[in-house]
């Protein structure tokens, strides 16, 4: 078995000599196809949908089929209604289902599914995102001068982290954080070596007409990550070339800001005048004690929504081991650690609101990029550098027992994979890299698989279960029985009447407007 894939890893090696890009895409799709395989295997074969009795089908799934219903609609009447009484008691279209949403380009394919088959748009449109979030970052990643085969790697473990499996599949716009983020800093790379500025500027086009909450996020990261890499990019002349690349970031992220402002602008508008957007919120100078005692074994437990498959994580403790290196890469880890560890950057990345810890998915693209940039440096790693990585192992080894107040399968399973990147190269001479890079496969499969399977239904930050996800088909009839067929069923006695509506799961109340 090991010797066929063996053979077979050599023939795709030789095809990214020849054909690199149609053998990237081939390859892509195909693991993208398995590790979505085993994330999900559990709602296949149980006949659930990808939608959650929750949020997910009370909301977005009935958003999905509007918008898809509108957008017809549309074409058919060459006409774009901007109001809307079946609304709550009526209201504006943009700014009611822009979080929902309109203004996403993805969102124009749910035209392409009737209301049926709403299970099917929302699953659909999903995986669509992260297929291309996947794509993105390898191209960022591409870009940066990183290997292919690290690259694909990296970029499976960005977008199969748990904020995929925690929020992302609960909110199917989420998937927008992880979409837009490398195209962003794409653009600021090309920025910053002077080439066109195109791709910024449509990255941020984009981000803003797609979803506002994480176009905010997406342009905080931005900015921490030009403050880190403008300081190592003009070494000399530092001052004046710094202010001259801010000048520029600023002045090319404001036309692709001004392009998004016909969606951007009054959405933005419309939430500062909610009462949500001016509440008072505490936000404490630390958190609990039992949050830092877990926090070192949260990337690979199943305690987060920043937790990773554990070869991320064993690149990371590599990049430590490794001596006057890559302290871009260190300064970046630490940083993001920052917002997971202080309750106040928490609340400056949620808009200076509650601390959340939606941002970690900026923590999950720093440790996916440190995986691409230090596997071709394990893979040729010496028996020095594999001893400092297998002493700084053990540490955080220790610390995670230590801390954990109960067994953790996942801990264990993560610090197996660890283990298996320190023993590889020590007993393999010839194949390291075909050794280590199926060993990354099976830690993405495997994180993929374990991490939406744990029923951990009590805990927060546990992934939507099978025992949580509506049945399949079942969604459309649930969704079909609202306001309007109530209102039709009224309307029978009185005919000429004009009623409104306002309804929440078991019961409705109803205002009739003669």
């Amino acid at each position: 078995m090991l010797a066929k894939l063996y053979k077979l890893y050599l023939r795709l090696s030789l095809s990214f000599r020849k054909y690199p890009k149609s053998s990237y895409l081939f390859v892509y799709s195909l693991l993208f196809a398995l590790f979505s395989l085993g994330g999900f295997w559990g709602l296949i074969i149980n006949g659930k949908s990808f939608i959650e009795s929750g949020d997910a089908l009370s909301q977005h799934s009935i958003a999905i089929s509007w918008w898809g219903d509108y957008l017809r609609t549309a074409v058919k009447s060459f006409s774009l209604p901007m109001y809307d009484y079946s609304i709550g008691y009526g209201a504006d279209i943009l700014t009611s289902f822009h979080y929902y949403g309109v203004g996403d380009p993805f969102m124009l394919l749910a035209a392409l599914f009737p209301k049926s088959q709403v299970e099917a748009a929302y699953a659909f449109l999903y995986l669509l995102r992260l297929y291309f979030a996947g794509l993105f970052f390898s191209r960022f990643c591409l870009y940066m001068g990183k290997g292919r085969k690290a690259a694909m790697l990296g970029a499976f473990i960005y977008i199969f982290s748990s904020f995929t499996f925690v929020y992302a599949i609960r909110h199917h716009m989420f998937t927008n954080a992880l979409l837009w983020l490398p195209l962003l800093l794409l653009g600021v790379e090309k920025i910053l070596k002077k080439e066109k500025p195109y791709t910024f500027i449509l990255a941020v086009f984009f981000a803003g007409i797609s979803n506002f909450y994480f176009f905010y996020m997406n342009v905080l990261l931005t900015v921490v990550y030009v403050a880190v890499r403008v300081f190592f990019v003009y070494r000399e002349k530092r001052a004046r070339s710094i202010s001259t690349a801010a000048l520029k970031l600023l002045g090319f992220g404001a036309v692709g800001t001004a392009m998004s402002c016909a969606i951007f602008l009054p959405v933005v508008l419309a939430i500062l005048g909610t009462d949500r957007g001016g509440a008072d919120v505490s936000v404490p100078l630390l958190f609990s004690k039992e949050y830092y005692l877990h926090y070192i074994s949260m990337p690979i437990s199943t305690e987060s929504m920043w937790s990773i498959a554990a070869i991320a994580f064993g690149a990371a403790i590599f990049l430590f081991s490794l001596k006057r290196k890559h302290l871009q890469l260190k300064i970046g880890f630490v940083i993001m650690n920052l917002f997971m560890l202080l309750p106040f950057l928490q609340s400056a990345s949620n808009a200076f609101s509650y601390a959340a810890q939606r941002v970690g998915y900026g923590y999950v693209f720093m440790i996916s990029f440190i995986f691409a940039s230090v596997f071709p440096e394990i893979v040729k790693a010496e028996r020095a550098q594999l001893k400092r990585f297998a002493i700084l192992a053990a540490a955080v080894a220790v610390l995670c027992f230590v801390t954990q107040s109960q067994a953790n399968f996942g801990v264990l399973e993560s610090l197996f994979f660890i283990a298996a990147m320190i023993a590889l190269p020590l007993l393999i001479k010839k194949h390291r890299a075909f050794a280590l890079s199926l060993l990354a496969v099976i830690s993405i499969f495997a994180f993929s698989t374990h991490k939406f399977s744990t029923l951990y239904s009590e805990n927060v930050f546990s992934p939507m279960t099978v025992s949580k996800a509506a049945d399949s088909k079942s969604v459309y009839p649930s969704n079909a029985k609202n306001g309007s067929v109530l209102a039709k069923e009224i309307q029978k006695d009185e005919p000429n009447s004009f009623f409104r509506f306002g309804e929440y799961k078991l019961g409705y109340s109803a205002e009739r407007n003669v």
